[in-house]
């Protein structure tokens, strides 16, 4: 049964009640009655809560359009799982400035690892027994380069740095490798293999154009050189807990470890010696590099439970804490640095702070679950958040299937408007297990 017509339907008749209870009451000059104003008051509340539906604006509507501050070569890249089921799902081109969507490319698994200058973008998809690497134009889609690796998964995201793709490759349980290509063309740079002694994870890459840094588990870094792989050295990072998972930062004279369970350990660029340890037993979750200081969000053990998820702003020479901000999320959160601004996704919504002392710059609401966009979360002045809005139902129905709509914004980092926002794929059904 079709929904607006009967919200219209309701809308005209409160209006007629609420029209006849205020010219009844003028003519008998008793129209400021207070047996007259609750009807009539309930009866203009009830079309003002009807006109979204009838009018077709019950569901999420960019009502702002102008183009953001970017160059017209800049592209976001978005992967749309409609259907989890399915294993693939289509990646979306977007550009930058306008929200316009360029091209679709229907990946032929959802386990892919998306990097992008903004302008390139770079697939590796996991496919039954091969990984597949590729390059696309942003602007049409056209495919540059790609090649397969057979029998081999590759386990982690890659980096782009100076123009080279580095990943890891694992063929079996007994080899893995360090592979470098060369992001124009796609021809592999250089490949070493990786000590197996203990690779139990996690396997973190990060590198500046000087030093190439990986993890291959959650107690060793080992430091290469970008231009051949060459082993220069290596060192343990010793915090007195098991470390699993966490993260790495790359920065100039540093290269800075975050435990998942333990502390943050930076490690000279040169020679791998530590300079600082901050945390005990705590729980880290991303960092990130900026100017001299190193931001990093986790959780402090307590004595009853653990603390909220906060951002910590570290000097990066001594590990002197400078300012700490606490959100309200108890899970870990992401984190990007760009535009003399630090971004926080959390559960408690995206916070914009200030490099330098972390003063709350906008906040936006939890309920609009944004979340970074998977290429290219800044540009510029400009962050891209997505969220899949719920849309309402055309007919009245009882426990029916909802249906979704992936949006993309193109946010101001200074305040936290919105440029434009845009529908990003079809709608779908989400599947009762589908949770927002």
């Amino acid at each position: 049964m079709p929904i607006r017509p009967i919200a219209t339907g309701i809308a005209v008749v409160a209006l007629a009640i609420a029209i006849w209870l205020i010219v009844g009451g003028i003519r008998r000059h008793r129209w400021l009655s207070l047996l007259r104003i609750p009807p009539i008051v309930c009866c203009l509340v009830l079309v003002a809560l009807l006109v979204p539906t009838v009018f077709g604006f019950a569901g999420p509507h960019p009502f702002f359009n102008k183009p953001a501050p970017v160059s017209s070569g800049r592209f976001v890249f978005l992967q749309v799982n409609s259907d989890p089921g399915s294993g693939r799902s289509p990646l979306f081109a977007v550009s930058a400035q306008t929200g316009k969507t360029l091209w679709q490319h229907q990946l032929q698994s959802a386990e892919v690892r998306l990097v992008s200058d903004g302008q390139l973008l770079y697939i590796i998809t996991l496919l039954p027994g091969a990984t597949q690497v590729a390059a696309f134009n942003g602007l049409d889609g056209a495919p540059l380069w790609q090649f397969a690796l057979p029998n081999t998964l590759v386990i982690n995201s890659p980096i782009l740095v100076g123009g080279t793709l580095y990943l890891d490759a694992v063929s079996s349980p007994s080899e893995i490798h360090l592979l470098a290509i060369r992001a124009a063309d796609g021809k592999q740079v250089w490949s070493v293999p990786i000590d197996l002694a203990n690779t139990d994870g996690p396997w973190n890459i990060a590198a500046t154009p000087d030093v190439l840094y990986i993890q291959p588990n959650g107690s060793t870094i080992q430091a290469r050189r970008p231009a051949d792989g060459k082993l220069l050295w290596t060192q343990s990072v010793d915090t007195g807990s098991i470390q699993v998972g966490g993260s790495i930062a790359a920065g100039p004279n540093a290269v800075y470890v975050c435990a998942e369970y333990g502390a943050v350990t930076a490690l000279a660029a040169a020679s791998g010696a530590v300079l600082w340890i901050y945390g005990n037993h705590d729980f880290f979750h991303s960092a990130a590099f900026a100017g001299d200081t190193l931001y990093v969000t986790g959780q402090q053990s307590a004595s009853v439970g653990v603390t909220p998820e906060t951002v910590y702003a570290l000097d990066a020479n001594t590990g002197m804490p400078r300012w700490q901000f606490a959100t309200q999320s108890r899970n870990a959160s992401a984190l990007t640095v760009e535009d003399g601004r630090i971004f926080v996704q959390a559960d408690d919504g995206i916070h914009a702070l200030r490099l330098t002392d972390g003063a709350v710059l906008w906040h936006s609401e939890p309920h609009n679950g944004w979340t970074f966009a998977d290429t290219s979360p800044v540009l510029g002045s400009v962050l891209y958040v997505s969220a899949i809005e719920t849309l309402p139902s055309d007919t009245l129905t009882f426990f029916g299937p909802l249906k979704g709509q992936m949006y993309l914004y193109a946010l101001n980092t200074a305040d936290g408007t919105a440029y434009w926002g845009a529908t990003v794929g079809p709608v779908f059904t989400i599947p009762p297990h589908f949770v927002l």
